[in-house]
């Protein structure tokens, strides 16, 4: 049966994607075609920095996966930010429009105590770019870190199936 409904998914054009971290609820999402890139709505992202990539895949923050060009696993991330957007980051954390958003402080050290190389501070207007923030975990590992994404960079929309 359940090989039977991964068919069925996989033939309609949409996928599945298990998520085991705790930056987002842990669970089976589906995997669809955007709708809209907006604010609000969670994503399948490719870490767009083939540097950071390696770093979170050789430290085992995730795995590798051919099914990004930077050879790590797509990570899921809701956008809080997109063409138009003021951005400002800093120490405390990220302001977006105004609007400080909570569990967003930018970290120096991983969970382990190792340095781990962030976004940087200032401000910012996007232009065709998008952040990326789960305020799930405090430690999310999300624009903070490997920096603004492209619409390139977004494999597909995901929804929840079954979440804890």
């Amino acid at each position: 049966l359940f090989g039977l409904a991964f068919l069925t998914v996989w033939k309609s054009g949409y996928g599945l994607a298990l998520n085991p971290s705790s930056s987002m609820p842990r669970g089976l999402y589906l995997l669809k075609r955007p709708e809209r890139l907006s604010p609000g709505s969670v994503f399948a992202v490719c870490i767009p920095d083939r540097d950071a990539a390696k770093l979170y895949v050789d430290r085992g923050y995730i795995p590798a996966s051919p099914r990004c060009p930077t050879g790590a696993a797509p990570v899921l991330k809701p956008i809080v930010a997109g063409p138009g957007d003021n951005v400002i980051l800093d120490q405390a954390g990220v302001t977006i429009n105004g609007r400080f958003m909570d569990s967003s402080a930018i970290h120096e050290f991983d969970s382990d105590g190792q340095p781990i190389p962030h976004f940087g501070f200032g401000a910012m207007k996007l232009v065709n770019q998008y952040f990326v923030l789960s305020t799930h975990a405090d430690r999310s590992l999300d624009s903070r870190y490997f920096g603004l994404i492209r619409d390139t960079d977004i494999l597909g929309q995901v929804k929840p199936i079954v979440t804890e």
